[in-house]
């Protein structure tokens, strides 16, 4: 795949090591001249230097030949411009922008954007998620926080412990795709008993995880906002 990181420090540094490790065909685009000169001594990559909003800039480091082009700037303005001039005026497929206000995201959305990131969003996501009780182990937000992913660990004082999963009345929304005991993975049905020790894997809207936690580990959370 070919893609045109524009904009970012060390975001973009992180990106560009693991997509060359995948072997993806990358170049850079960033407004730090010397930035460019690490990007491309340390990983071979192509780096073009100008102003990153200017279309211009874009096309002199072949933005019409690629797949996907991912804004990583700090400023939200010039990455929903940079996808935009990519989409609209050089007819990319797929454009990615990093969001550092959470509210912009469906502002970015319905402008065309075909995906946002968050990190602000998702590492504060993570946090609550994890202060609200221990026994979560992950907790991974998919489709803009519509649904996560959540691993929850049962013990001895769980009151699922030991019960049949089609008793426990999980709430509408939340699912438990796939049970890890004893570093055996198995997908439950109605009426597989779970076990203290056990990992339970969800996948469930934001707000029925408030419930799961109650019924899985006797332990209400707060409602995880998705806005």
């Amino acid at each position: 795949m070919k893609l045109l990181l524009v904009g970012g420090h060390q975001k973009t540094r992180a990106l560009v090591k693991s997509l060359k490790e995948k072997r993806h065909t990358i170049v850079v685009v960033n407004d730090d001249y010397e930035w460019c000169k690490l990007l491309s001594s340390m990983y071979g990559v192509i780096c073009v230097h100008g102003d990153l909003t200017k279309p211009f800039i874009l096309e002199d480091a072949g933005v019409q030949g690629m797949d996907t082009v991912i804004a990583l700037t700090n400023n939200d303005a010039n990455n929903l411009v940079i996808c935009q001039v990519a989409k609209k005026r050089f007819k990319v497929p797929h454009t990615i922008a990093v969001v550092n206000e959470p509210k912009n995201m469906q502002v970015f959305l319905k402008l065309g954007v075909d995906k946002c990131v968050s990190s602000t969003k998702t590492i504060s996501d993570i946090i609550e998620a994890e202060a609200v009780f221990e026994e979560i182990r992950e907790y991974m937000p998919l489709e803009d926080g519509k649904i996560v992913c959540v691993e929850m660990t049962l013990t001895e004082k769980s009151p699922a412990a030991n019960k049949v999963l089609s008793i426990l009345g999980l709430p509408e929304g939340c699912i438990i795709g796939c049970v890890i005991r004893d570093g055996q993975t198995f997908v439950p049905r109605g009426n597989t008993k779970i076990k203290a020790g056990d990992k339970l894997v969800l996948l469930s809207t934001p707000e029925a995880v408030d419930i799961a936690g109650e019924v899985l580990l006797g332990k209400h959370t707060k409602t995880v906002n998705s806005e």
